[in-house]
């Protein structure tokens, strides 16, 4: 099994995988392969925390 982390990009910077696919501004889980790793060290990508979803809650009317 590859290592794995949540990567965002740079503020302002669209990042594409290889494959064509653009890494949202909130970032996604990636694996760490040597063209993640490169842009990691490039500073276009940091490694964060994967957002928590919060419970939704309805006001009262």
């Amino acid at each position: 099994m590859s290592a794995r982390a949540y990567c965002v990009p740079a503020t302002g910077a669209q990042i594409y995988l290889p494959n064509g696919t653009l890494i949202p501004a909130e970032g996604m889980d990636l694996e760490l392969t040597p063209y993640v790793r490169r842009r990691i060290a490039d500073g276009g990508l940091s490694m964060g925390k994967k957002p928590t979803k919060k419970a939704v809650t309805e006001e009262p009317s």
